[in-house]
């Protein structure tokens, strides 16, 4: 006698993850691009129905959002306005299975502010060039050199190289010596920093060089310490 169970659709699909979070493209970044562009990768399971899975987006707050039915793709086929995800934070996604069973994800849109805290931090360089800055030599401990600045607030702190005769002040980016420095010892640093984003800690590092100036402040020293010369006296004929 054979009995055979039968599966039955009493299962509802589970998603991968209830909330997602979906940072929207800037103008810079979709200015090119080929819509619909892609934002998230929704995703669910069911093992009594799993490849009658249908998705869809519920409600029409986000007629520029779409989400393809059979993969769970969420995409923009149109560029929102500047606020929208600020006047629309949300939306809803829903995936059924064949007996209509259900599970939904929350999708939130993160807005401008939130995208700049995840980026990283950018350096203020004139004209894309590496900073350089000037220092005479001799200058007594502390003074100043430079300051460096990013376009969002950081804080900052040397990477190499180790030992580098300089302080670089962690939240305003001020750079001073540590010591006296001797041109003719070493005309120039470089110098690498690394500046870390407040809100999201992410980093960026650049490169700069410091210039040692020279100063006149060493004695001039003759070659040898005695001359020996023979002058012939007035009237004398030379041999």
């Amino acid at each position: 006698v054979y009995i055979i169970v039968k599966d039955v659709n009493d299962s509802p699909p589970v998603v991968s993850a209830s909330t997602l979070e979906v940072q929207l493209p800037d103008d810079e970044a979709d200015a090119d691009s080929s819509w619909p562009i892609p934002l998230a990768q929704a995703a669910a399971s069911d093992p009594d129905d799993e490849d009658s899975l249908k998705w869809r987006t519920v409600g029409d707050s986000w007629p520029e959002v779409a989400v393809q039915e059979r993969t769970g793709l969420l995409t923009l086929v149109s560029r929102p306005p500047a606020d929208a995800a600020q006047s629309r934070p949300q939306l809803q996604l829903e995936v059924s299975d064949s007996l209509r069973h259900v599970d939904r994800v929350l999708v939130r849109f993160l807005d401008s502010s939130s995208q700049r805290r995840r980026r990283r931090p950018t350096f203020q360089t004139a004209n894309s060039t590496t900073p350089s800055f000037s220092i005479t030599e001799g200058a007594p401990p502390g003074s100043l050199v430079g300051r460096l600045a990013t376009v969002e607030a950081a804080s900052f702190r040397l990477l190499m190289p180790i030992g580098a005769p300089f302080d670089l002040d962690s939240r305003w980016g001020i750079l001073r010596t540590r010591a006296r420095l001797d041109y003719e010892t070493r005309t120039h640093y470089l110098l690498v920093a690394v500046a870390t984003d407040s809100e999201s800690g992410l980093t960026s590092t650049t490169e700069f060089v410091v210039n040692v100036l020279d100063e006149n402040d060493n004695q001039p020293q003759c070659r040898l310490a005695a001359f020996e010369a023979t002058v012939a006296a007035p009237g004398q004929a030379d041999d």
